[in-house]
Parts: structure tokens; C-alpha cells; sequence
């Protein structure tokens, strides 16, 4: 039986003056790269989740690891549409955790999105130490 060793995907940014749309993939047991053709509903060089490129987004997409393949996903809910970038996600159990960003206004909401339903709600967040709005940071999620 082949064990599978864990990846890397890389895909989206910026080098500074472009948006590129290319994936790689670094496997972490043989330490080597690899350059991934990918198919579908491919989202303009940005990031997944909402972003920016020459222009602000607030859609999602998902990628197929076994196929390489992509697709937009139709949401409602809390509304996007003047796009997000420079926020932080993770996901966690069926759902998307969107942290701050900006869309011209530093946001400080915590926001779901529920993969089932491909719908998008605020979280309700209790106590007076909650961080200030912020945009260019990073999460992670810990057990």
C-alpha cells in the first residue's frame, strides 16, 4: 500500500506587479516541486477566497486536488460584493473562517462561510478583547 506523503499548494499572490494564476505543489517527503496544469472555472490571479488583483473580489472558488480541477462556487448571505482582500481564512470543520481585511475599510468581523449551504453569516463575537480591524495579517488554527 502507498502511503501518501502531505503537499503544499501554492497558487495566487503577487510578485509586486502581476497576479499570476499558475499552482505548484511541494511534497514534503521527496522535497521537490511540480508545476500543476489546472482546468475549470480558473479565478483570475488573486487569492480563493474574495482578494485582489486589478480589481477587488468577493466570489470563492474550489479546487479538486485529485483532478486539478476548479469551480466557482455560488454563495449568499453576508454580502461581498465590493470584494475583500488582505483578510485571513481558514477552514475548520465544514466552514470557512474569514478574519478582517479591507475593501477600502478595515474590517474587524469574523465571518463563516458554511460549505454545505454556500452560505455566508457574521459570527457573533462575545468580551471586550477583540482585536482592532486589520488587513495583510495571518491565521492559523490550532486544535
Amino acid at each position: 500500500m502507498k502511503v501518501s506523503c502531505p503537499c503544499l499548494y501554492v497558487w495566487g499572490g503577487t510578485h509586486g506587479t502581476n497576479y499570476p494564476t499558475d499552482m505548484y505543489r511541494f511534497d514534503l517527503c521527496t522535497k521537490q516541486w511540480e508545476y500543476l496544469i489546472t482546468t475549470g472555472d480558473l479565478p483570475c490571479g488573486r487569492y480563493i477566497v474574495g482578494g485582489s488583483g486589478i480589481n477587488r473580489y468577493g466570489d470563492v472558488f474550489t479546487f479538486h486536488f485529485g483532478t486539478n480541477v476548479w469551480r466557482k462556487v455560488l454563495c449568499s448571505g453576508t454580502d461581498l460584493s465590493d470584494g475583500r482582500y488582505a483578510h485571513s481564512a481558514v477552514l475548520r470543520d465544514g466552514y470557512i473562517y474569514l478574519y478582517g481585511g479591507n475593501d477600502t475599510v478595515r474590517h474587524d468581523d469574523l465571518l463563516q462561510l458554511d460549505l454545505e449551504t454556500k452560505v455566508w453569516s457574521r459570527v457573533a463575537v462575545h468580551g471586550k478583547d477583540c482585536p482592532p480591524g486589520r488587513d495583510f495579517h495571518a491565521a492559523v488554527l490550532r486544535k
